[in-house]
């Protein structure tokens, strides 16, 4: 498992370079997931996996949440371990 993208779920579906992961929006705490390669947007984790056409731009600066943020967004399930 590569740990630098800690909260990886999928190879993204659309450039198929990047990962995509949980994130946090800074100025609204929102959880979403994005793609580390072109940084395509999806609100939800089960978007990604049925290759729903995500946006861009939509979302601010993003961090990276906390395991417990995630958890409680009942997103845990969806994070790769290997």
């Amino acid at each position: 498992m590569n740990n630098d993208y800690k909260y990886k779920v999928a190879v993204c579906p659309f450039c198929k370079q990047g990962w995509v992961e949980i994130v946090k929006e800074v100025d609204t705490n929102t959880l979403y997931l994005c793609c580390n390669e072109c940084e395509i947007e999806w609100d939800l984790p089960n978007d990604v996996l049925n290759t729903i056409k995500g946006t861009r731009f939509k979302y601010g600066k993003v961090t990276e949440p906390t395991f417990e943020e995630i958890c409680t967004k009942g997103w845990k399930d969806y994070i790769l371990s290997e």
